[in-house]
């Protein structure tokens, strides 16, 4: 065990040793992975061969305590027990169904006062929350309090009024001042709830239905005289949440994927004590103890850190982060999208719930193909809420998993991949991104990183047939973060100048690198082609910023290795740096890249390095340089779109990446040599090998999280139903030069006269019967959408009406001839766009042929 080292001519290579993992491989002198070589290690009382053809775990299954049973009696108490569990697991999920509904109180505090009536209006308050309001006057009548906005979908609610009123008259309106009603004109009341009369507090409901869902949803209260109290109003709905089963439905997922692979295991002989054996009951822990880094073994790893990264989640409500209502509104968005899936928009290029419906294409700009998972909980009838935090441990389990597979990969060890894994997915950076920040698109495109890194080594200096995973790495960032993208193909420059002879020398390597450009081209072509067209529009976001502003923001030396970190905090001006976020890699990644480092020195030429070592820390060096105060911005922010990341601590996301896998190799060696000088423990059978460096790898991870996860539950919550009315849009992809206000309904220049039938809104697609009269060249309509490429408006032949934009308020706006005439306004993908999105999918067609095809003639050279 430990390392050993032995000649190979004239230069030494570095054979970690099999380190339990049941064939962990070794690294030889070109840097390429291989099997170990020789019959295997005794351990344990066993043998443990490294083909995988027989493998005995702890000695005599009789000296070990386990009994012999009948194969078949075995496996229908296995299946009894699993069926018992899950049918447990069904029976909450259907109690919890039952009671996990809908039901907001609304806070009072957050009513505001009409400032017509503020002097009749007194507040009973405690703890700052006004538990009471009391009205009384002998003149005034009319609205008095106005609720806040909420967001409900289409459904039947009941509204509860607690409170009292002198006399009749006072009553609870619940309304849309933006609804649009078919005569066009706006607003609609959806239930009165008179106040019960009386001087004492009673309960009042009343119960309405939406056709569709609002967004500008209030209360208000309507003074009728006399002395009024209000004390409280709740809304509830009639259909409760499937969180409970969308969660059972994660849980079964993980139970067939781990079931699956046990099933392949023992087929494979690889949980058998031995031939004949198959069929016991301590099949999960055999797997354990007898391959760390088995496929079973290493899903339950995986599963695991997902579940512990995702652990301040586990409430009933969500902690606030800088872009999470940002992004549920995207996630809102597309959830609404699927729910009215139309031939016309056959892929979501507008958010048509954000602006009161009037529409925002931020899913032309900002990448949400991965939001699918959320959206569709939410249409499943998951809360917005959970759907967000299933999404968060999805995406922390498929960090993990790439992680583990990108440095698997890379050193040639599963050992070493699995340790990289848990120092990733518990990276400081990583986390911050979840937890302070919510930047779904970050952490989503940093999941893809170590396999982007893995897969550009692998092209320019190992095996160039790898330009298909590297095609995909590029795909995944893409499909995530587009500043990320950006950050990930200046640091992908560092690959190609280290590898430049390498490419000078074998054409076929550069020939590798066009394959993958070009494959990535072509997969996101439905992507890339509207957001090409787009980006010719003179939006917010359309600017860079120079040296000065990007330094600002940049980090201190003292922020980047901190050990003891706090989640709160928002980033700072430089001069500062007070109640900033964490902007920190962390002390683990720092002290185990310091250790690969002193390896690297000490050993020199005298072993051979880890593949890929210098290059990785490399990176590391430039990535972590750049996000810091004293890398020269000035020129740099002159680069092609490197002046756009907003912020250059951005830069800590690669190099996260770039130092875990040294680290995760300096703690792996380390820790091999550590113990193997504890001969007489191991002897003892107190040690296992892969068990114990992995677990001592882990714990360091989690403490180094520790003190940041702790204080996430001092961040201030959200309820379920308060996170569905918060969702808000930014302004980046707004047009510059533009007045754009709120739009309601169908507004005219004034100089004519219209009258609209008919109407009727779905989203942002807009139709009616106008009837025009005394129109001229000058004279225009507005319909309530903001303008964009790809809206078309037709009249009820089909015939297209020319539109434009209004610079007065951002509507799409048009020139209305005399008569009557039934229109319709719809967003229509361009006939290019549709090529795009044709080629893409004939491309994944072609992909997913080829794959199959390399499958079977693989399957066929094996059978011969």
């Amino acid at each position: 065990m430990g390392k050993e080292e032995k000649q190979i001519g004239k230069r030494a290579e570095y054979q970690p040793g099999n380190s339990g993992a049941g064939g962990d491989a070794e690294w030889n002198t070109e840097g390429s992975a291989h099997a170990p070589k020789g019959g295997g290690h005794t351990s344990e009382g066993g043998t443990h061969k490294s083909g995988g053809m027989q493998s005995t775990v702890m000695g005599n299954h009789k000296e070990a305590g386990i009994q012999d049973t009948d194969g078949l009696t075995g496996r229908i108490r296995r299946g009894a027990l699993l069926v018992a569990v899950n049918l447990l697991l069904l029976l909450v999920a259907c109690q919890q169904y039952q009671a996990d509904i809908y039901e907001r109180a609304v806070s009072l505090s957050d009513m505001d006062i009409i400032s017509d009536a503020e002097t009749i209006v007194s507040a009973a308050e405690e703890n700052g929350q006004v538990t009471m309001y009391e009205i009384g006057s002998d003149t005034y009548r009319g609205q008095v309090l106005v609720g806040p906005y909420y967001h409900l979908k289409e459904g039947t609610y009941t509204v509860t009024v607690s409170g009292w009123a002198q006399q009749k008259g006072s009553v609870v309106q619940v309304t849309s001042v933006n609804w649009l009603n078919e005569d066009n004109s706006t607003g609609q009341v959806f239930a009165e709830i008179p106040l019960s009369v009386g001087e004492e507090a009673g309960l009042s409901t009343e119960t309405f239905t939406l056709a569709r869902d609002v967004n500008s949803l209030e209360l208000k209260l309507i003074y009728g005289g006399g002395v009024v109290s209000l004390t409280g109003m709740t809304i509830r709905s009639d259909c409760s949440y499937t969180d409970a089963f969308l969660v059972l439905g994660l849980i079964w997922g993980i139970e067939l994927v781990l079931l699956l692979l046990l099933r392949g295991e023992r087929g494979r002989g690889v949980t058998d004590a031995g031939k004949g054996n198959r069929g016991r009951g301590h099949v999960v822990l055999t797997v354990c103890m007898e391959r760390v880094c088995s496929p079973a073994a290493i899903w339950l790893f995986m599963a695991g850190l997902a579940l512990v990264a995702t652990l301040p989640l586990y409430n009933d409500f969500g902690n606030f982060t800088h872009d999470m209502h940002f992004h549920l509104d995207r996630i809102e968005g597309m959830a609404d999208w699927l729910s009215h899936l139309s031939a016309a928009q056959p892929l979501q290029r507008i958010n048509e719930v954000d602006y009161a419906g009037a529409g925002y294409p931020s899913p032309v700009y900002y990448p949400e193909l991965f939001l699918l998972v959320p959206a569709l909980c939410r249409v499943l009838g998951g809360s917005l809420l959970t759907s967000y935090k299933i999404f968060v441990y999805l995406v922390n389990l498929m960090t993990a998993g790439i992680s583990y597979y990108a440095f698997t990969k890379l050193s040639g060890r599963k050992l070493v991949g699995a340790a990289g894994s848990a120092l990733y997915t518990f990276a400081l950076y990583r986390l911050a991104d979840i937890y302070t920040r919510g930047a779904i698109g970050e952490f989503l495109a940093m999941a893809f990183m170590p396999l982007l890194f893995w897969s550009l080594y692998e092209v320019i200096f190992r095996d160039r047939r790898r330009w298909g995973m590297l095609a995909l790495a590029m795909t995944g960032i893409l499909q995530s973060h587009i500043l990320s993208t950006v950050l990930c193909a200046y640091l992908g420059l560092l690959f190609v100048i280290a590898g430049l002879g390498r490419l000078f020398r074998e054409r076929g390597r550069v020939l590798a690198l066009g394959k993958a450009a070009g494959l990535t081209v072509l997969i996101n072509l439905w992507f890339l082609l509207p957001l090409l067209q787009y980006s010719t529009l003179p939006i917010q976001a359309s600017f860079g910023q120079d040296g000065a502003v990007l330094r600002g923001n940049a980090v201190y030396l003292s922020q980047l290795f901190a050990l003891f970190t706090q989640s709160k905090g928002n980033n700072l001006w430089m001069g500062t740096t007070q109640e900033e976020m964490t902007l920190s890699v962390g002390a683990v990644l720092a002290a185990g890249a310091a250790a690969a480092l002193w390896y690297r020195l000490r050993d020199g030429r005298r072993r051979e390095q880890p593949p890929a070592q210098g290059l990785f820390l490399a990176g590391a060096a430039l990535s972590i340089w750049a996000s810091t105060i004293y890398f020269s911005w000035d020129w740099a922010a002159q680069l092609p779109y490197l002046g756009r990341i907003q912020y250059v601590w951005r830069f800590l996301a690669p190099a996260s990446a770039f130092l875990c896998y040294p680290a995760a190799v300096a703690m792996v060696r380390f820790l091999e040599e550590w113990r193997g000088s504890g001969r007489e423990m191991r002897a003892a059978g107190r040690w296992q090998s892969g068990q114990f460096v992995l677990g001592v790898v882990l714990a360091v991870s989690v403490a180094g999280a520790i003190p940041y996860l702790d204080s996430i539950g001092q961040h201030p919550a959200h309820s379920k139903e308060e996170t569905e009315s918060s969702l808000q849009a930014d302004e980046l992809y707004l047009l510059r030069e533009v007045s754009y206000h709120d739009l309601n309904a169908i507004v005219t220049s004034g100089d004519f006269t219209m009258e609209a039938e008919q109407v009727r809104r779905e989203g942002t697609t807009v139709s009616a019967v106008l009837t025009v009269s005394g129109a001229d060249e000058e004279s225009w309509i507005e319909l309530p959408v903001y303008w964009y490429p790809g809206y078309r408006l037709r009249d009820v032949e089909g015939n297209e009406i020319p539109i434009r934009l209004s610079q007065e308020s951002g509507a799409v706006r048009f020139t209305p001839e005399n008569g009557t005439t039934a229109i319709t306004l719809r967003f229509e993908e361009p006939a290019l766009w549709r090529a795009a999105d044709v080629v893409s999918l004939l491309t994944l067609a072609g992909v997913g042929i080829w794959l199959v095809y390399r499958k079977r003639q693989a399957k066929s050279v094996q059978k011969e």
